[in-house]
């Protein structure tokens, strides 16, 4: 037994052997394969040049492509005579702040075109923008002084009477300021050397009221309008209200209901329309206070009663602002009409005043400037707005190039209650 337990213990040894030596030994690991060396990046194309004019110091302007809008340039389109103006004499820029809201497209017309007069000019321009916070707005300006380091002021003022101050501190500090479209509110600072190109807005509410009673009186029949208030008791739109019912209110056969406060929001309009015309089947009519027809047509449309014009149902509504937003809703057939406010004339204007004052140290002929008003019809929308019809507001808005924006003047036209102002710079450049 012990030499069989031997044999076994022998044998199990020898198995243990040979299996070891049949056993497959790891493979040796392959160098590794040298990387292929990473293509070298093709060099970015050089951007095209643009066909715009990379400054303005050419004075060139390049009109946009309107398709078939019936515009003549040669009264729309004006050559940068602005250049240099906003450049001091030691080679150093002017250096201008603009501050306003971008609510709409009509406040964003109105800060791009502030913008671009200023660069044109050969000056720096910086932006606050804020919503219709008067706070906000008050804290910007008050840096804005506090550092010191600004040649001129531009503002929409979002509070005409808690305004005034900041602009009596700018005086005393030899800040020329101009607001556009809303006034500063104040028999002192009117006086001042204050700078303000705007709209009489209670002839824009007249505009609106006579087109109703004109209507009515042709048509013979009753209305019923709903008005849409942009911002109740605010200094801008009581004259709104107020020349609009001192027309309406005179004829018994119009009726107007009033809306709650919205704060030119659209989309309040369309909530508040929408309810209205569903509520009262009477209505036929719309008066809106400006930038708000594009709401309005969505909330007719969400109460069954958008109809264009010349069909039964049709609803007769009046805008108070030119936007394009209004106006394609006027050439649609769901606005009959635009009381006009066009954001153009008056920044225009109004920077030119400023810039006589700020960079050349000389008065304008006026440094108040009251644009005139008109209604807008489907028949004389191209026409009415001192050359700028908006299909080209709309190009502009899309338009980042501050090259594209024109130099206007305006000093050419002279319908009743219009300065002939500013001519300063067209006269100087020998246009």
């Amino acid at each position: 037994m012990k030499k069989v337990s031997v044999l076994i213990a022998l044998l199990a040894t020898v198995a243990v052997i040979m299996f070891a030596g049949c056993k497959t030994s790891a493979p040796e690991p392959s160098a590794p394969s040298t990387p292929s060396t990473p293509a070298t990046p093709s060099t970015p194309s050089t951007p095209s040049t643009p066909s715009t004019p990379t400054t303005p110091s050419d004075g060139e302007f390049v009109k946009p492509d309107l398709g078939n809008a019936n515009y003549d340039d040669s009264m729309y389109y004006q050559p940068n005579v602005l250049y240099g103006v906003g450049i001091k004499p030691d080679g150093s820029k002017y250096h201008f702040v603009q501050s306003g809201v971008r609510v709409n497209d009509w406040q964003d017309i109105a800060m791009n075109l502030g913008e671009s007069l200023a660069l044109r000019s050969g000056a720096e321009c910086t932006q606050y923008t804020h919503e219709f916070d008067w706070p906000s707005q008050q804290a910007a300006l008050e840096d804005v002084l506090m550092q010191g380091d600004v040649d001129a002021i531009m503002t929409f003022p979002i509070d005409q009477f808690a305004i005034v101050p900041l602009i009596e501190r700018a005086t005393q500090q030899g800040i020329p300021w101009m607001t556009w479209d809303w006034e500063a509110i104040s028999e002192d600072i009117w006086e001042q050397d204050y700078n303000w190109a705007g709209h009489n807005l209670y002839v824009g509410g007249q505009l609106a009221g006579e087109y109703f009673d004109d209507y009515q009186k042709a048509n013979n029949e009753e209305l019923f309008i709903y008005e849409l208030w942009g911002q109740q008791g605010a200094a801008c739109c009581i004259p709104r209200y107020e020349g609009f019912h001192d027309v309406v209110d005179q004829n018994p056969n119009i009726t107007v209901y009033e809306s709650a406060d919205n704060i030119w929001s659209l989309d309040s309009a369309l909530v508040q329309t929408r309810d209205a015309f569903s509520a009262r089947s009477e209505l036929n009519c719309y008066y809106e206070h400006g930038s708000m027809t594009p709401g309005v047509v969505e909330g007719l449309r969400a109460a069954g009663r958008l109809f264009p014009r010349g069909e039964e149902g049709h609803v007769i509504g009046v805008g108070y602002d030119e936007i394009p937003g209004t106006v394609k809703a006027m050439l649609d057939g769901y606005c009959d009409a635009i009381t006009a406010k066009s954001p153009w004339e008056g920044v225009d204007c109004g920077f030119q005043v400023l810039a006589t004052k700020a960079c050349l140290g000389q008065d304008a002929p006026e440094n108040k400037v009251f644009l005139p008003n008109w209604l807008v019809t489907p028949d004389n929308y191209t026409e009415a707005m001192f050359g700028q019809p908006m299909e080209v507001g709309a190009w502009y808005l899309e338009e980042p190039n501050v090259n594209m924006w024109p130099v206007l003047d305006y000093s050419d036209y002279e319908p009743a209650g219009f300065l002939e102002q500013p001519t300063y710079y067209r006269k100087a450049a020998g246009y």
